[in-house]
C-alpha cells in the first residue's frame, strides 16, 4: 500500500505580477481520479478516487490567496491507495 497527497499548484510566471498575461484564472475542481492503467477510459475499471467527500470548489490561482502568484491548495491528503504507478 501507499499514501497518497492530491495538491494543485501553478506557475508563478503566469501572473501578471510577474510580467505573465493573466490576472486571475479561475477552475472549479469536483473531483481527482487516478488509474494505474495508460490505456483506461473513462468508463473503465481501476479508477481510484483521490478525493473522496471534496465539495466543488472554485479557486482563482492568481487571486489574492497566491503567495507571491503561485497557489497551492491540497485537496485531498493521506488516502492510501495500492501501491503502483498512476
Amino acid at each position: 500500500m501507499g499514501m497518497v497527497t492530491t495538491a494543485i499548484t501553478d506557475p508563478a510566471e503566469c501572473s501578471a505580477a510577474a510580467g505573465g498575461t493573466y490576472d486571475h484564472v479561475y477552475v472549479t475542481i469536483t473531483d481527482v481520479q487516478a488509474n494505474a492503467s495508460s490505456s483506461a477510459g473513462a468508463s473503465g475499471s481501476g479508477w481510484v478516487d483521490l478525493t473522496p467527500g471534496l465539495k466543488p470548489t472554485q479557486v482563482d490561482l492568481l487571486g489574492a490567496n497566491a503567495s507571491g502568484g503561485c497557489f497551492l491548495a491540497t485537496l485531498g491528503d493521506n488516502l492510501e491507495v495500492q501501491a503502483g504507478n498512476y
